[in-house]
């Protein structure tokens, strides 16, 4: 499972640079909901992955929060791949 470009930022959550200036915060939180469901091991009744997106800098980067540590560090690990 593949996810755009994230860096760290805190525990639970990632910075995701280069946005489009059309990006809105919903569409970054269902696309890594989507994202994150396909992945393998994924558990739907523990609510949703990624629960907020915070667009920021003028709409060129954004903060995700991510419901967990593994599902951020999953995120993580994708873009390493």
């Amino acid at each position: 499972c593949t996810v755009p470009y994230c860096t760290v930022h805190y525990t639970r959550g990632r910075y995701v640079g280069n946005l489009p200036p059309e990006s809105t915060e919903l569409e970054l939180t269902t696309l890594f909901t989507q994202l994150l469901s396909a992945c393998d091991g994924f558990n739907p009744i523990l609510g949703p992955p990624c629960p907020n997106a915070s667009i920021a800098g003028g709409h060129t980067f954004a903060f995700v929060e991510f419901r967990d540590e593994q599902l951020c560090e999953t995120v993580r690990q994708s873009r390493t791949k």
